[in-house]
């Protein structure tokens, strides 16, 4: 038997695009992924692709 009242729960849920990007790019930020600095297995792809 299903039960259609049964949600996903996105704690993003209820927020405004400003609110929601402010949270991605914190999270982003907390997590260090938007240094500038190289990434080794990316550097090594592109290089490949360009041949």
């Amino acid at each position: 038997m299903i039960d259609h009242n049964h949600k996903l729960f996105c704690r993003l849920d209820g927020l405004t695009t400003q609110e929601r990007d402010s949270q991605r790019l914190a999270a982003l930020t907390e997590l260090g992924l938007l240094s500038a600095g190289a990434v080794p297995v990316f550097e090594e792809a592109v290089r490949f692709v360009q041949v």
